[in-house]
């Protein structure tokens, strides 16, 4: 029989978790150490290019002037402090120049940027930067509210959610800023 790296990788991970008192080998522990291989796997397989085309579009015929906004983009992700989930859900806003984006593509680009481990403020930065990157928007916002699992190893079920916010070029001051944190509120 041919052993893996899987294989040994689970079987170190099997010694690490009964190492700590896991008790590994019961009927409803005897594949832990593998699942918890599979979930390690999956955090560790982003890509720095998207897995999607990311589609724009000129901004014309008629020319889009006001904030778009796409509130509610739900997501999970993983701290890079404890490798525990933390999950939310985002809003982004831009106020058009010469580029729209197509809808989905806001979505896909949020799921994908959150599916790595990192701290969520290098996150809603992350996006912002995609983003602005390929739009140049005249104004960009980054909204995200969410759980973390962590919180539960030093404050308990009852942890607040983080927000982090990231507001660029006129969103800073326009008064579109002001609508764009109004949808986020509701």
């Amino acid at each position: 029989m041919t052993c893996t790296q899987a294989d040994v990788d689970t079987s170190i991970l099997g010694a690490a978790l009964r190492s700590i008192g896991v008790l590994v080998g019961t009927p409803h522990s005897e594949e832990t150490p593998a699942r918890l291989h599979r979930y390690l796997i999956y955090w560790s397989h982003w890509t720095t290019d998207p897995p999607f085309n990311v589609t724009t579009f000129r901004n014309e015929h008629p020319r889009v002037d006001q904030l778009i906004t796409i509130p509610g983009i739900s997501f999970w992700s993983c701290c890079s402090h404890h490798l525990l989930p933390f999950h939310g859900k985002a809003t982004v806003g831009y106020l058009p120049n010469e580029r729209i984006i197509g809808l989905s593509k806001v979505t896909q680009v949020v799921r994908w940027m959150a599916k790595k481990p990192q701290v969520q403020e290098h996150l809603a930065h992350e996006i912002a930067d995609f983003l602005e990157e390929r739009l140049d928007p005249l104004g960009l916002a980054v909204y995200i509210r969410a759980w973390h699992t962590c919180q539960m190893l030093s404050v308990g079920p009852d942890a607040p959610q983080m927000v982090t916010t990231v507001l660029r070029g006129r969103l800073k001051k326009h008064p579109a800023k002001d609508e764009f944190l109004m949808e986020v509120q509701r």
